[in-house]
């Protein structure tokens, strides 16, 4: 997600706010801090589903 939201962060940005230039610029500014945070969701996601799969029993 973080990959594909960096070429993907103007056209969305321009899309949305593209008729206001101080808006445009400040959503594209901010999503690009905000693409990292799929990282964190991602480790997330994987240590919820890890301790979840520990606790699971398999007989």
């Amino acid at each position: 997600m973080v990959i594909s939201s960096y070429p993907l962060y103007v056209p969305l940005s321009e899309l949305f706010v593209g008729y206001d230039d101080g808006q445009y610029r400040l959503t594209v500014h901010i999503f690009k801090i905000f693409s990292l945070s799929f990282l964190f969701t991602g480790f997330s996601v994987f240590g919820s589903s890890f301790f979840t799969a520990l606790n699971d029993n398999l007989a």
